[in-house]
């Protein structure tokens, strides 16, 4: 955490582009892409570390020299190793997943935290180089933390699917590439009925009843990490909301659906879907269509109040004017049977 020594794990843009051009163009011409999207592209997947607030963002050197070696921009720190132990510490805390990315703040002690204190994963993410500092709030003292790049990002998303539903890690790509076939194809019922048995296939992780917010967590995050891993195929935008209370000792508590919450000494924020954004839930965008989809959790409505209430919030508005097709999608879920119980479909 030393400034003089923020840049000796890594390659700086000014180094990239000084000492690397004749790799870059050779990428470039491999991918038939310009030098220029080549080079937006490297900083999209492996650049974004920062280890000082006054520092400079840095490339790894491993995937980057992966990249020109190989000739093509893909994930390739995860195959170094996979982090099995942090998922299962971060499912077993039931931390929630959207605040990871870019979500969660850490003041100066729980950043130079070693140790995996329970519920207190976050501090072990940033020292494993999953997490990096995204801002400094200097008048607070406090560091926004978030994924460095696309490579972490959906490498680390990719992992923790199977840790929230039915499939297997070798199933997990496959799967996104169905989801995207099936939303490209616009073929909505086939997209929910891949969500509906996903949903089915979640691990009841022995909760009892009066815990039923937790389990709806597991549910939601299993369709947030869905949509996300969408992501590098179609355009989604996911909406959450963040809430926190201080408690008297200090320590903040956090709170997602009404009930499930964590607590720590030096994280701050929880993020949640919320009728409160005054957004939908998820929006896919492909060619020629948008898709808004709201998601009920258990007594919380039918798919008929779902699509009501993008109508009524009107959701669909900030989207008319790109001339796509746009199609509601509004979906319930069902405790007893642990998986979406209905959707409905609406054309704008």
């Amino acid at each position: 955490m030393e400034k003089q020594y923020a840049g000796i794990c890594g390659i700086t843009q000014e180094e990239l582009q000084t000492n690397f051009q004749p790799d870059i163009q050779v990428l470039a011409d491999e991918q038939n892409v310009t030098y220029f999207e080549a080079l937006t592209a490297l900083k999209q997947w492996y650049d974004g570390y920062l280890f000082h607030q006054a520092g400079e963002e840095m490339y790894n050197p491993y995937s980057l020299l992966s990249a020109f070696a190989k000739k093509e921009i893909k994930s390739y720190w995860f195959s170094t190793g996979t982090p099995t132990f942090l998922v299962n510490f971060l499912k077993e805390a039931h931390y929630f997943i959207p605040a990871l990315d870019g979500k969660v703040e850490l003041n100066e002690t729980g950043l130079e935290t070693y140790r995996a204190v329970a519920q207190d994963a976050v501090p072990i993410l940033f020292q494993a180089g999953y997490l990096t500092i995204k801002e400094y709030i200097k008048d607070l003292r406090l560091y926004r933390l978030g994924f460095p790049n696309d490579e972490v990002r959906y490498g680390f998303w990719e992992n923790l699917l199977p840790a929230y539903s039915g499939l297997t890690f070798s199933q997990t790509g496959v799967w996104i590439g169905r989801f995207v076939q099936d939303i490209r194809k616009g073929d909505v019922n086939s997209f929910m009925e891949r969500m509906q048995s996903i949903i089915s296939g979640i691990p009841y992780d022995n909760l009892m009843a009066e815990n039923l917010k937790l389990r709806e967590q597991n549910y939601q995050t299993a369709v947030y990490l869905i949509f996300a891993l969408m992501g590098p195929f179609v355009q989604t935008e996911i909406h959450c909301y963040s809430s926190a209370a201080t408690d008297g000792d200090g320590s903040t508590q956090q709170r997602c659906f009404g009930g499930a919450e964590t607590r720590s000494q030096n994280y701050t924020r929880m993020y949640s879907f919320d009728d409160a954004t005054g957004r939908a839930d998820c929006v896919v965008t492909t060619v020629d269509a948008v898709y808004i989809f709201e998601f009920k959790l258990n007594g919380n409505g039918t798919a008929g109040d779902a699509i009501a209430q993008i109508q009524k919030q009107n959701y669909a508005a900030q989207y008319k004017a790109n001339g796509k097709k746009i199609v509601l999608i509004g979906s319930s879920f069902d405790e007893k049977t642990r998986t979406i119980k209905e959707w409905a479909i609406a054309n704008v």
